[in-house]
């Protein structure tokens, strides 16, 4: 009876492995696509960690319309136009907690001014002395 247990586990996590590999691969050829079809496009990842404290940032909507995320990756990227846009955004914060295993923290959503230049990279983050805010992520030299 253990080892039918088991062997259904294993194979639920080698569908479930198989199947994520599937939605990735699909997801690439949507957003090389995309990239292909608009090649001046930029892209703000959400910031994401896990620490002690773990902490992300979400993009509701971009100019009041639902964003394109990307879906090639876990990660989460958002594909916009270059220009001035108003992003609605919001983040969270969990931490452990004393009484409770775990208390999380909403921020937002708040609406944000950004200016986009084209075939830029960018990471939305938050801390509490700036609200939020754009980071241009610079492309690092190979060391050879």
């Amino acid at each position: 009876m253990n080892i039918f247990i088991i062997a259904g586990i294993v194979v639920v996590m080698i569908a479930v492995t198989i199947l994520n590999i599937i939605y990735l691969k699909k997801g690439k050829e949507e957003d090389k696509k995309f990239i292909e079809e608009n090649p001046d496009i930029s892209t703000i990842e959400v910031y994401s960690s896990s620490h002690i404290v773990s902490s992300n940032t979400t993009i509701y909507k971009v100019d009041e319309k639902i964003p394109h995320y990307s879906k090639s990756s876990f990660k989460g990227f958002v594909f916009i136009e270059e220009g001035e846009h108003i992003l609605s955004v919001g983040a969270s914060f969990t931490r452990p907690g004393i009484m409770y295993k775990s208390v999380t923290t909403d921020i937002g959503p708040t609406d944000i001014k950004v200016k986009i230049e084209k075939k830029k990279k960018y990471i939305l983050k938050y801390n509490k002395k700036e609200g939020f805010f754009l980071e241009e992520i610079e492309k690092k030299p190979l060391n050879k």
